[in-house]
């Protein structure tokens, strides 16, 4: 009997390089199975690899229960377009750059928020596939929407005073030409002349023009106070901005000429509540950084384009005092403020900042001291367009 040829050194070489390789991959698997985020692999529309966090993030009790479960059958119905839009885009070649956060649906009903990291294409066991890691995020989401709701409250304590001066104003003018009418009435009856009736259709309609200027002012407000239960869905941001303009004009009349300048925007997927509270803090912060007294020398100008990349942009402008470079980059920091002291909780820009990421924008802050600020929200596009042109002056 021949004994069994020793190996070879080319042969033992391969050996111990293959024996390293399968070692390498099993601390790799084992490094991956250890980690307290999502990893999962996709091919297709289908898991084809989760590791034990992904897998109980998503409710599953083993990995082995999402493997070949189809990807979008466990996102929520409404992030389903999102997500169909993003494989789309990445099994044709094509990359993201940020991240993005989706709603999952558990087993038993409930709703996770993972955010994703953009998708790299690897090769998994011998064909390429789409690989991603997601982080659990839903108590932040909850930790940010109570945040929002405090911030909105204390906005609306805020507003309380101005919005009581408002509505007292058209009150007392409705009021007051009421009594004349029921005067002039009387007087009519007693025979007085005809002319009255001229001086009764101008009280009418003053009164009139009053009442319509309380109840856009309760419209406002109602608006403002609504829960944030509304659904996203493309919008014109125009009469959003209106009404954040209506409810700070208590501040802004005393301290700064108001500029409009609309020009082509398209709609964006917005929630109208979210960003109604986003443009009002925005356009509130920029006349309080106004001192009263001086309109013909301030201004205030609210400005969207479209830019280059088709993103609608809302800018805010103003010629207050400005903000130093070191407040600067701690201005979307929480409780961070530059109100004197008891002037504000500093939470306002940091939910802002929260909104706008929220709805994949991003909002920047250019500030000179002396020469003011311009604070400039940057917004997707949803599909359909708005041609949106006009420049207005108020006084």
């Amino acid at each position: 009997m021949t004994p069994p040829r020793p190996p070879s050194a080319t042969e033992e070489q391969l050996r111990r390089a293959e024996e390293a390789l399968r070692r390498s991959e099993q601390d790799f698997r084992q490094l991956i199975e250890h980690m307290t985020d999502l990893v999962a692999i996709r091919r297709g529309t289908s898991f084809v690899y989760v590791n034990r966090a992904g897998a109980a993030a998503l409710g599953y009790r083993r990995p082995e229960d999402l493997v070949g479960h189809d990807v979008f059958e466990v996102i929520h119905p409404d992030d389903r377009a999102r997500m169909r839009e993003r494989v789309r885009v990445v099994d044709g070649g094509g990359h993201f750059g940020g991240t993005m956060e989706v709603r999952y649906l558990r087993p038993d009903g409930s709703t996770i928020v993972l955010e994703l990291s953009p998708p790299q294409i690897v090769q998994y066991e011998g064909e390429p596939a789409s690989l991603v890691t997601g982080r659990d995020v839903t108590e932040r989401k909850k930790l940010q929407a109570q945040s929002a709701l405090a911030e909105r409250m204390v906005s609306l304590g805020i507003l309380s005073a101005g919005v009581a001066h408002e509505i007292n104003n058209p009150l007392s003018c409705v009021m007051g030409n009421l009594d004349y009418l029921a005067e002039a009435l009387g007087d009519l009856r007693g025979g007085a002349a005809a002319d009255g009736l001229h001086e009764m259709d101008e009280a009418i309609r003053d009164a009139r023009e009053a009442a319509d200027r309380v109840r856009r002012i309760v419209l406002d407000l109602a608006a403002f106070s609504r829960s944030d239960a509304e659904s996203l869905g493309p919008m014109d941001l125009r009469p959003v901005l209106e009404s954040a303009i209506n409810m700070a004009w208590h501040e802004i009349r005393s301290r700064a000429r108001l500029i409009k300048e609309y020009g082509d925007v398209p709609l964006v997927d917005a929630h109208e509540t979210q960003l109604g509270q986003v443009f009002y803090n925005l356009i509130l912060n920029a006349a309080l950084s106004i001192s009263p007294g001086a309109t013909t020398r301030n201004e205030i100008r609210v400005v969207t384009h479209t830019d280059a990349a088709g993103n609608m942009v809302v800018e805010i402008r103003d010629t207050g005092g400005g903000i130093s470079e070191e407040e600067r980059i701690h201005l979307f920091d929480p409780f961070f403020t530059t109100d004197p002291a008891g002037g504000g909780a500093g939470v306002g820009l940091a939910v802002c900042h929260g909104i706008v990421t929220a709805h994949e924008g991003t909002i920047v802050v250019e500030s000179e001291v002396g020469k003011g600020t311009v604070v400039r929200v940057v917004l997707p596009p949803a599909s359909a367009r708005s041609n949106i042109t006009d420049t207005q002056t108020f006084e």
